[in-house]
C-alpha cells in the first residue's frame, strides 16, 4: 500500500514537473530530477551525498512513470551562488531537468529560485532557510521544502524564554540568512517577555570561534544563541566546551542551536549534554519510504533530517 502511494505520488510530481516545462508531450524523454547539494563546503555532512541517497532511493521504490523512466543527475555548487547559477542554467536550459531539489545555503536558494522563475520549472528548496524563499522573494515555480529561519527561530525562541531562560545573545552566520535568524528571534523572544543583549557574525567556514564565544560569554547572558549551521555549528559546539562556556550541570547556561541538518554528527561528541538544546525540523519522511529505508546506510552512516526531506520533496511535489 505504502508503496503504490509513493509511485501515485511521483506520477503526479512529475506530470506536474513536465507539464510546468513545457514538455509533458516529448515523446522519450525521461523525466529528469537535479539534486543540487553541497559536498565539498560547510554544508556537506548534513546535504551532500546523503541528498542524492535519499533521492536515488525515492526513485528506485516508484519506479517508471507513466511508462518513462525517472533520471537523477547531481552536482556540487560548493556554497557558491554563481557557481549554483551556471549549473542551474544549464540544467534547466539545455539538460533538461524538469525539477531541482536539496540545494543547501540560502544564497544559493536564492540564485536557483531565480533560474527557476526565468525557466519556468520547478525548484523545491528543502535546505534553504530563509523565509524570504516563501516571503520577499517567493515565486510562482519554488517553495520551501523544509523547515524555515521564522519556525526555527520560534522553536527555541518562544519556548526557552517562556521557561525563564530570558536573556539570549547570538553567534550568527555572517550573511542574510544568520540576520534573519537574529531578527525572527528576537520577535519571539521579545514576544514572550525576554531581551536580546546582543550579536555577533561570524564568516562561513569559521574555523576560530573564539573571539565570538567571548563576546557571548560577557554578555553574560542566560542562552548563546547559535544561528549557524553544519561544520560551523559543529565548531561552535566544539569551542565553546573548550573554552569552558558550558559545563555538564543543570547550572550552565545553554547553547541553543537554531538549526540542526545531521543530528549525529552536530550533537556528538555532547548528545544527551544538558546544556545543549537543538531545534529542527521532523516530520513524516521516513514514513514516506517504508521501513527500510531509514536503515539504509552510506560510508557507514544513516540518512540524517534533510536527507529525508528531499526524498519526499521528489514522491510528493506538485505544481
Amino acid at each position: 500500500m505504502l508503496k503504490r502511494l509513493t509511485r501515485t505520488a511521483l506520477v503526479i510530481g512529475c506530470i506536474g514537473a513536465a507539464c510546468v516545462g513545457g514538455r509533458a508531450n516529448a515523446d522519450d524523454a525521461p523525466i529528469k530530477i537535479g539534486v543540487l547539494t553541497d559536498m565539498s563546503s560547510v554544508y556537506a555532512d548534513g546535504a551532500g551525498k546523503g541528498s542524492v541517497e535519499a533521492a536515488q532511493l525515492a526513485i528506485e521504490d516508484a519506479g517508471d512513470v507513466l511508462g518513462k523512466p525517472v533520471e537523477l543527475v547531481s552536482a556540487d555548487h560548493q556554497n557558491k551562488p554563481d557557481l549554483g547559477t551556471a549549473i542551474a542554467r544549464r540544467w534547466y536550459d539545455g539538460d533538461g531537468v524538469d525539477m531541482i531539489t536539496d540545494v543547501p545555503g540560502s544564497p544559493v536558494g536564492f540564485a536557483v529560485q531565480t533560474m527557476s522563475l526565468q525557466y519556468k520549472k520547478l525548484a523545491l528548496l528543502v535546505a534553504s532557510t530563509s523565509s524570504d524563499i516563501t516571503g520577499a522573494k517567493c515565486t510562482p515555480y519554488s517553495a520551501m521544502w523544509g523547515v524555515d529561519t521564522y519556525t526555527l527561530s520560534n522553536i527555541l525562541g518562544s519556548y526557552l524564554t517562556s521557561t525563564g531562560l530570558d536573556t539570549w545573545f547570538f553567534i550568527a552566520l555572517d550573511g542574510a540568512v544568520g540576520r534573519t535568524f537574529v531578527s525572527e528571534g528576537t520577535q519571539f523572544i521579545a514576544a514572550n517577555g525576554g531581551k536580546v543583549l546582543g550579536a555577533t557574525y561570524a564568516p562561513i567556514n569559521s574555523a576560530d570561534f573564539s573571539s565570538f564565544l567571548l563576546r557571548a560569554q560577557a554578555s553574560k547572558a542566560k542562552v548563546i544563541g547559535l544561528a549557524n549551521a553544519g561544520a560551523d555549528m559543529v565548531t561552535s559546539i566544539r569551542q565553546a566546551v573548550e573554552y569552558g562556556l558550558v559545563r555538564e550541570d543543570r547550572s550552565s547556561r545553554p547553547l541553543s542551536c537554531l538549526r540542526v541538518h545531521y543530528f549525529r554528527s552536530v550533537s556528538r561528541p555532547h548528545r544527551g549534554s544538558s546544556w545543549l538544546r537543538l531545534s529542527s525540523g521532523t516530520s513524516m519522511t521516513r514514513r514516506a519510504h517504508g521501513p527500510q529505508g531509514s536503515k539504509r546506510e552510506w560510508d557507514g552512516r544513516r540518512p540524517g533530517i534533510m536527507h529525508w526531506s528531499t526524498a519526499p520533496s521528489i514522491t510528493t511535489s506538485k505544481p
